[in-house]
């Protein structure tokens, strides 16, 4: 654990947010979000307030002041260790709005949570370590196969340690309807425990079909814990945390949205993972909501995609819900009896799998560097589906110097948004990749929310990570990376179906949009890291 803060005052702090969490968890159906709402804006009228006190003290003086005051911020913001685009996105307002930018960035960046919750995963993962060894035998049987991929897996397992496996088949799942059938089906087979974690619930069929078959379980005698962040509470019924506690469920609310104005609610735990019998894992984009097995459709098809992985991978995915779920608590137990020696089966296959997990304010874009390593090792093709693409300069440097250098490089993105702004971000992207050979088609049907990416036929990693500043940046996410033409077969084969439906996109369609459009797409590009 790190010395910032003494070890004591550690324990104090862990015991003190898991009381306020479990508070503010319970009263979470009393707090209404336009409250919530109006106590935020509160505090941005105090800010603007004392920005205007101290405009009027000091409007004798207030040029030279503001000069000084916009030196100081902008160097301490360049010198400071984050990405250039978020320093862009602060400079902006400081240098427009010195008093009132200077105060909003110190207000939201004096809170201590986030960087007391990044500690705190930080010494789960220490935990898990000795349960997540690497398999050298494994390690230099990919190296002689996919040999430009073991220093990624290296890397992976530098950084996690999240170590490679072989005998761990991988079945890929085009839409979020077949997705759903295969894991309703998983679960109703559980004898030991089901662990989930998720980021969006809403009250519809989907999920009345997971809570009856977890209720069912939880009254066999299985464990089951369901971790899911706070932002999804308001669309719940107000009594669904106590339903399934008195259902024998163990619940923990990420997060819980709080009137606090800090940076800190702003990283949501954007993972999925489920967990069962330490026998089959999934993960994806889809969450337990209507939407995404098409029983609803508010913005045309739901395009969406999970995987299923089983044998010894999965103890990764185990690890990497307990890493979590013991974020705020010095609980050691899991470990040795969810994570010891012989409890994952082996099932023959020849390809390789590393499922990880990102977080925020680590320091280490683990995901965004999957993504461009990716990108820097394809040789004939690199395939994409997001649905956002906020890039920095470096993935747009990355992706654009693959086509430059005769990688095919597409990219599909949706035709109907779900988010108005970003959706004008990403096609402000277009003029700085379309005019450098990278390909973009929009999912005609309507929304397209898988998250993949695919290099030369032979690599793919798929989970949460969108193409976005959020992902990399900002949300907990985890992904599984896989190595091998058999596995990564189907999800080519799902590429170009959806090839098929989709619309290429080309220079003079961008220039055909409204200039007011591309100038707000534009000028929504600095802000593009916060959203």
């Amino acid at each position: 654990m790190s010395n910032l803060l003494p070890k004591k005052v550690k324990k104090e702090f862990r015991q003190k947010y898991e009381q306020r969490a479990k508070k503010l968890s319970k009263n979470f159906k009393d707090r209404p979000i336009i409250l919530i709402g109006i106590l935020l804006l509160i505090q941005i009228l105090v800010v603007m307030a004392i920005f205007i006190w101290f405009k009027d003290k000091l409007l004798n003086f207030s040029a030279p002041f503001m000069a000084l005051l916009t030196i100081f911020m902008t160097v301490h913001i360049v010198d400071k260790d984050m990405n250039p685009a978020y320093k862009i996105s602060w400079l902006i307002p400081i240098a427009v709005f010195p008093i009132f930018g200077s105060l909003l960035y110190l207000f939201l960046h004096t809170i201590p949570g986030n960087k007391i919750t990044i500690e705190n995963l930080k010494l789960n993962i220490k935990r898990t370590r000795p349960y997540l060894k690497q398999n050298e035998k494994v390690l230099k049987e990919m190296e002689e196969e996919k040999e430009s991929f073991k220093d990624l897996a290296q890397y992976l397992y530098n950084l996690g340690p999240y170590p490679v496996y072989d005998n761990s088949p991988v079945e890929y799942y085009s839409e979020g309807r077949y997705a759903f059938d295969e894991m309703f089906a998983e679960l109703r087979k559980a004898k030991d425990f089901i662990y989930s974690e998720y980021f969006i619930l809403k009250s519809g069929e989907i999920l009345d079909q997971y809570i009856s078959i977890l209720k069912e379980k939880a009254r066999e005698g299985v464990e089951v814990r369901f971790m899911f962040d706070a932002i999804t509470m308001f669309n719940l019924p107000k009594d669904f945390e106590e339903d399934l506690t008195e259902a024998g469920i163990e619940v923990k609310v990420f997060s819980p949205v709080a009137p606090i104005l800090s940076t800190y609610q702003n990283n949501r735990d954007h993972r999925k993972v489920l967990v069962i019998d330490n026998k089959v894992a999934f993960t994806g984009g889809i969450n337990f909501a209507d939407e995404y097995a098409n029983l609803v459709n508010y913005y045309g098809n739901w395009k969406d995609n999970a995987i299923k992985i089983k044998g010894p991978a999965v103890k990764t995915m185990t690890a990497i819900f307990l890493q979590m779920w013991n974020i705020f608590n010095d609980e050691t137990k899991d470990y040795e009896k969810r994570l010891g020696e012989g409890k994952f089966e082996e099932i023959y296959s020849k390809d390789y799998i590393i499922p990880y997990s990102d977080a925020p304010g680590d320091g280490e874009s683990l995901a965004k560097n999957v993504y461009l390593h990716m990108a820097y090792s394809a040789k004939k093709y690199i395939h994409i589906m997001s649905p956002y693409l906020i890039l920095d300069n470096e993935m747009i440097v990355a992706l654009t110097f693959a086509a430059k250098r005769g990688v095919d490089v597409r990219i599909i993105i949706p035709h109907i948004p779900d988010k108005k702004i970003p959706f004008a971000v990403a096609r402000s992207h277009f003029k700085d990749l379309l005019p450098e050979g990278v390909r973009i088609y929009e999912y005609r049907p309507g929304f397209i929310h898988s998250k993949v990416m695919m290099v030369d036929g032979k690599v793919a990693t798929v989970g949460t990570v969108n193409m976005d500043f959020r992902s990399f940046h900002l949300n907990y996410e985890n992904g599984i990376f896989i190595c091998g033409e058999e596995s990564v077969f189907d999800i080519g084969e799902d590429f170009r179906n959806t090839l098929l439906i989709s619309k290429e996109v080309s220079m003079e369609d961008y220039k055909a949009l409204p200039i007011y459009y591309r100038f707000f797409g534009a000028f929504m590009k600095i802000f593009g890291p916060l959203m």
